[in-house]
C-alpha cells in the first residue's frame, strides 16, 4: 500500500514523504537520498524489498524534491542528522518492534553512516552505497579555502555543484533521465559542502563506534565519491562494516547495466539482518 504525506521538521519545514508498505511487513526500511536528487528515484529498490516482506519509507530531505528549503543549503548537519531522527521515530511507530533498517546513497549514505554511528540504538543495520566518505577528488586547495571562507560571510551563497551527470551511469538512459527530471537540481552552498565534507572525515575518525551491522559497498569506477574512503571506514569499523567493490561500475551503482545484481546483494543482505 502507498502513501504519501507531508511533515515537519524542528525548524518548521515541511518535508514531503512516503511509504511503500506490505502486508506481510517483517522489517521497515528508510530510504536516505543524495545530494541534488529526490527520493523518488529510488522505485525499483523499493520494489525489490517489498518483495522481500520489507516495507520502505523516505523523505525529500530538506532542500531537495518536493521538499521546503532552499535548494542544496543546510543551516548546520546537525539539521540533517535531527530530520532523520525525526522521521525514523514516525517510522518505529508505525512498524512496531519490527527490525528497522537505513539506507543511503552518496550523500544520503554520509548521512546515513553518521546517524548510525552517533544513534545505533534507534536502528538495526544500515547500508551505504557510493557514500559521500571522502571526494572521488581532492579539490584544489584554493577552492577549499573559498568555501571556508564564503562558509564564514555569506552560508547560504549557492552555486552549482558541477555535478558530473555522466558520471552516475554507464547506462546513458539512466543519465539522460537525471539531466530532464525537474525535482534534480545542481545547487550547493558553502555551508552544506563544508559540513558534509567534515561528517564524511569524523566518520573516517569514529567508524569503530558503529554498534550495528553494516553493509557499504562502491563502484570502483565512481569518479564522484571515493571507493578507497568506503574501503577505509570498513578497515576501521572493527569488523562491523562488510564491504564490497563493485568492479567498473560507477556512482550509481544500482542503476548501472546489471544495476539488478546490485539490488539482490543488497536485499539479501537487509534479509539476512531480520
Amino acid at each position: 500500500m502507498n502513501a504519501e504525506w507531508i511533515w515537519q521538521t524542528s525548524d518548521g519545514l515541511d518535508l514531503s514523504a512516503w511509504s511503500s508498505t506490505v502486508e506481510n511487513e517483517k522489517a521497515g526500511l528508510v530510504i536516505v537520498h543524495g545530494q541534488g536528487e529526490h527520493s523518488h528515484r529510488y522505485e525499483h529498490i523499493t520494489k525489490a524489498l517489498n518483495n522481500a516482506n520489507i516495507s520502505v519509507f523516505s523523505y525529500d530531505q530538506r532542500g531537495h524534491g518536493r521538499s521546503e528549503g532552499q535548494r542544496g543549503h543546510i543551516p548546520n548537519y546537525d539539521n540533517l542528522l535531527g530530520d532523520l531522527a525525526r522521521f525514523v521515530k514516525d517510522v518505529r511507530s508505525r512498524i512496531g518492534a519490527k527490525p528497522l533498517f537505513l539506507y543511503g546513497q552518496s550523500m544520503g549514505g554520509n548521512v546515513a553512516l553518521s546517524f548510525a554511528v552517533k544513534h545505533g540504538d534507534m536502528i538495526s543495520a544500515v547500508a551505504a552505497s557510493s557514500p559521500w566518505i571522502k571526494l572521488a577528488f581532492e579539490p584544489p586547495a584554493y577552492k577549499v579555502f573559498l568555501a571556508k571562507v564564503i562558509d564564514k560571510v555569506a552560508p547560504a551563497m549557492s552555486m552549482a555543484s558541477g555535478l558530473e551527470i555522466a558520471a552516475l551511469s554507464r547506462n546513458p538512459v539512466v543519465c539522460e533521465k537525471y539531466k530532464n527530471d525537474p525535482l534534480n537540481h545542481d545547487q550547493i552552498t558553502a555551508r552544506m559542502y563544508n559540513h558534509v565534507y567534515q561528517a564524511g572525515l569524523d566518520l573516517l575518525d569514529h567508524a569503530s563506534d558503529l554498534t550495528v551491522p553494516a553493509y557499504v559497498y562502491h563502484g570502483s569506477a565512481d569518479r564522484l565519491t571515493s571507493p578507497a574512503a568506503s574501503a577505509e571506514f570498513a578497515k576501521r569499523s572493527n569488523g562491523k562494516v562488510e564491504f564490497r567493490s563493485w568492479e567498473g561500475y560507477y556512482h550509481e551503482t544500482h542503476n548501472e547495466p546489471d544495476g539488478e545484481l546490485v539490488i539482490e546483494k543488497l536485499v539479501d543482505w537487509f534479509i539476512s539482518k531480520i
